[in-house]
């Protein structure tokens, strides 16, 4: 009877090596994250990749943000009208304010940063902690400056996403139809340093509307980000992505959710604009709510640097300005 239950609890052991080695390696090596949309994986390892090949001391500024942030500005626009050399570090709302800690992390532990700015659409306030999003972006489950119970719960998000028979599964499958993982990334990431689709809204079927309430959850991440800005001496900047104007309109509660937003982003510490969010007329629009289109971003990029110019620490000599990230994302094309 004791040789079974030892050899059931090995086989069960063994099962769960199996399904989290699985999942590791599905999620941190292979950057395969969603079954149905390849982009998020691709968009995580691309800016992976544009960390790693930063020159070291060649960016004071980071941008970290959304869908809105990837859409909304462009790097190079960004630089020149606020003298910075930044890198945006964008990804999709999927990846919450967890996925832009653990870029920002990453990029800390090679660069020298002055100016933090983090432009996330104004639903991140309503989406909840999204923990899945920090898992997917950092195979490293202990997070500095989180509070125990918060710990406790990612832990436990960890060994859900890990101890997954169905990535095991998925993963099986595709070896069996000989299925290849993509190596190489989507050429528009190069050219536009972002997922960019060139659809445009239909707003004659609006139908968005801003959300009632804050989640008071979607500070958790916020709350340690707020703490490492402070223990790093970094100078962080909070700003809502641009919205489209009719979208707010038709929200007659959108200030008040605003207003609320703004409390809850200021009591972790950071400071925010209150000239935010950004306002897009139709003919801005891009393919969301909260997406500019291609063609404007570049005006739109020049509004939101004159709302962080006055607050963005420059650097101590402009001279550096021929190191800055730009020169990085033009190389970053020879490690497709």
């Amino acid at each position: 009877m004791r040789l079974y239950l030892r050899t059931l609890l090995l086989v069960v052991l063994a099962g769960f090596v199996l399904f989290a080695s699985a999942s590791a390696y599905r999620f941190w090596i292979l950057r395969d994250l969603d079954e149905n949309d390849p982009r998020l994986g691709q968009l995580l390892r691309y800016q992976e990749q544009k960390i790693a090949r930063l020159a070291p001391g060649s960016i004071d500024t980071v941008l970290i943000g959304d869908s809105s942030l990837g859409n909304g500005i462009d790097v190079r626009d960004f630089d020149s009208a606020t003298g910075a050399r930044s890198v945006s570090l964008a990804l999709a709302g999927n990846f919450g304010y967890g996925g832009g800690l653990a870029l920002l992390k990453q990029i800390a532990e090679r660069q020298a940063v002055r100016n933090v700015i983090l432009l996330y659409s104004i639903d991140a306030m309503a989406t909840g902690s999204a923990s899945s999003g920090y898992v997917f972006a950092s195979p490293r489950p202990f997070v500095e400056g989180m509070s125990w119970r918060a710990q406790v719960s990612l832990l436990r998000v960890y060994a859900s996403t890990l101890l997954n028979g169905h990535s095991a599964g998925y993963l099986a499958r595709k070896w069996l139809r000989s299925d290849s993982w993509e190596k190489g990334l989507p050429e528009e990431l190069y050219v536009h340093d972002y997922v960019i689709s060139r659809a445009k809204l239909d707003v004659a079927g609006l139908s968005y509307r801003v959300p009632r309430a804050v989640n008071p959850s979607s500070t958790l991440y916020l709350e340690v980000l707020a703490r490492l800005c402070a223990a790093r001496a970094w100078n962080c900047v909070y700003a809502h992505g641009p919205i489209l104007a009719r979208a707010l309109a038709a929200s007659p509660h959108a200030g008040a959710y605003l207003a609320q937003a703004r409390r809850a982003i200021e009591g972790t510490g950071l400071r925010v604009i209150a000239a935010s969010p950004i306002v897009l007329a139709d003919n801005e629009r891009g393919d969301t709510v909260f997406h500019a289109s291609i063609d404007e971003r570049p005006a739109i990029t020049r509004r939101y640097a004159s709302l962080f110019l006055p607050l963005l620490r420059r650097a101590a000599s402009p001279g550096l300005q021929k190191g800055s990230a730009n020169a990085e994302h033009v190389r970053l094309r020879d490690y497709k």
